[in-house]
């Protein structure tokens, strides 16, 4: 009976998919003989209705809990409503503050939709030019695959939690704080890339967390494969594929544990290798063009910042000392996930997104290394995901000198810092109830 259930919800799924490529192949045609464009606002109703049905009926088909389907309909519900305000009420109101990089990425996208040579701006305007392939100059529907992309997302986390065991209350918090964190909510609507690096990272978890389970050298590749096309938007995706190496090289699936052999040596030097190839190869700018060349490890302090309201850590001394420079990068790491500080809030605003956003960031790292602490047979996952957490704050350590730009930053590791959140709490919980019984 379970067979057939599953194999009809499959079945549903499938043709689903089917219908979004459908609309995505008749876009296509419509476009290539001119009749997109002609009224813009009209295409997006129809477009946005169309497979908005289809995603609220792919939502009821791939969640099983009632209590998990609201809470996902009424997240895409809300950043159906931001993007209507961001596209047309952009004159009177301003989601974000990077307004200046999403009409960059525009800009530069319509022209080279049009042919017009253009210095590079980062990968993501070679896509925003494929969403004009499809559905032509339409803003909007650029905008709307943000969503799509968050969508999608949203379910793989809900496998990721499948794949952890996590259930009930903790599941619901998890999926929750996925729909409803406000900084991402806003980013996840508007023309920004990071609604597809988080979708990567987490695709890329969800690979990761099944080679956990079931120990298959493909699910690690293709984890490490999903992390390389995230840095191609970003190279700071590099700290979670460092995460997974350092896991891989380290983890014994015979007996369960860490441990160092030579095993562990051995890939740790294939992986430095690797990467230091990279570094200077050609293939550097589509992987690494946001790590700069240096000739030595201390020029990291050498990056230029622009000057803005919410700078900080831009009057610390140069140094040459190695553990003098370990020290600092330890506090700049601790400001790039909990800024704005609050020993530096200017005001009101600063103090909301506090709450608002690196109040989270302070909750995942607590709550994880506190299930890391008190459970030793979790330890390993746990361990796993706040490397992950530590190698990428690691990198944006020295990237990044201001509270909003670290704000969009810190928001690509959701999907992880969900599922480290969920598993600490579940061990916890599990943990409470054996002692209890005992």
């Amino acid at each position: 009976m379970q067979i057939k259930t599953w194999k009809l919800k499959n079945k549903k799924q499938i043709v689903i998919w089917q219908m979004f490529f459908i609309i995505g192949i008749t876009c296509i045609v419509l476009n290539n003989i001119k009749l997109l464009d002609i009224d813009k606002d009209i295409e997006s109703l129809v477009l946005t209705g169309m497979i908005g049905f289809l995603c609220i009926t792919w939502i009821w088909q791939a969640v099983k809990n009632n209590s998990e389907r609201l809470v996902l309909l009424i997240g895409y519900l809300f950043r159906l409503l931001l993007l209507f305000i961001d596209i047309y009420g952009r004159e009177y109101i301003v989601l974000f503050s990077s307004k200046a990089d999403s009409e960059g990425f525009w800009r530069n996208a319509v022209n080279r939709y049009h042919g017009i040579p253009m210095p590079e701006y980062t990968k993501y305007p070679y896509i925003i030019r494929g969403f004009m392939e499809v559905f032509g100059e339409n803003r909007l529907m650029a905008q709307y695959m943000n969503i799509i992309f968050w969508l999608i997302t949203a379910i793989v986390l809900c496998q990721c939690l499948e794949i952890i065991k996590v259930k009930g209350n903790i599941r619901l918090i998890g999926i929750g704080l996925f729909c409803f964190m406000p900084q991402y909510m806003i980013l996840t609507s508007i023309l920004m890339r990071e609604s597809m690096i988080v979708f990567f990272n987490t695709i890329s978890l969800y690979f990761f967390l099944k080679w956990y389970k079931e120990q298959r050298f493909l699910w690690i590749v293709i984890a490490e494969a999903m992390v390389l096309f995230s840095m191609v938007l970003h190279s700071g995706a590099i700290g979670i594929g460092a995460a997974y190496g350092v896991a891989y090289a380290l983890y014994n699936n015979k007996t369960g544990k860490m441990c160092v052999s030579w095993r562990t040596i051995i890939l740790l030097i294939i992986g430095i290798a690797g990467l230091s190839i990279l570094y200077v190869s050609p293939y550097r700018r589509f992987l690494l063009s946001y790590i700069p060349k240096m000739n030595s490890i201390f020029e990291v302090q050498k990056k230029r910042f622009l000057i803005g309201g919410s700078d900080y850590l831009r009057n610390m001394p140069y140094t040459t000392n190695p553990w003098t420079l370990v020290k600092n990068s330890m506090v700049r790491m601790l400001y790039f996930y909990i800024s704005p500080v609050p020993w530096e809030w200017r005001g009101i605003k600063d103090i909301i997104a506090f709450c608002m956003d690196a109040g989270f960031q302070v909750a995942a790292w607590t709550i994880g290394i506190y299930g890391w602490v008190r459970k030793k047979d979790k330890q390993i996952l746990i361990s796993w995901l706040l490397l992950c957490l530590f190698f990428t704050g690691i990198i944006f350590a020295w990237g990044v000198s201001n509270a909003g730009t670290a704000m969009r930053h810190r928001n690509k590791l959701i999907g992880i810092e969900i599922v480290l959140i969920c598993a600490a709490i579940k061990q916890c919980r599990f943990s409470q109830k054996v002692t209890r019984k005992g």
